[in-house]
């Protein structure tokens, strides 16, 4: 029962980052922080889209990471590094293509 609860709220929370996603305008796309900008928990859930970085992050090495919610960093702020890890290892499987 808690593995299909925890993937009801990881689904609900990817649902929602892509929404929000789906309504940025290309114009208002940012580039700042790691991953290009991108929603670090959507990389750790295996899917890539950009934010503004207007919710953000910023690890105790100094590095800033962007979320397209505040609820997808709350989320992400759960597990940080296991999170992160799995960000990272989909970001680079991503960018070697």
């Amino acid at each position: 029962m808690k593995k299909n609860l925890r993937a009801s709220l990881l689904g609900a929370t990817a649902a929602a980052s892509l929404l929000a996603a789906a309504a940025i305008p290309t114009t208002a796309l940012a580039a700042e922080g790691e991953f290009g900008g991108q929603c670090a928990m959507g990389l750790s859930l295996g899917m890539a889209f950009p934010t503004t970085c207007k919710v953000t992050w910023a690890s105790e090495d100094g590095k800033t990471y962007c979320f397209s919610s505040e609820a997808s960093k709350t989320n992400f702020l759960k597990d940080p590094k296991q999170n992160l890890a799995k960000a990272q290892e989909f970001y680079g499987a991503k960018n070697k293509q």
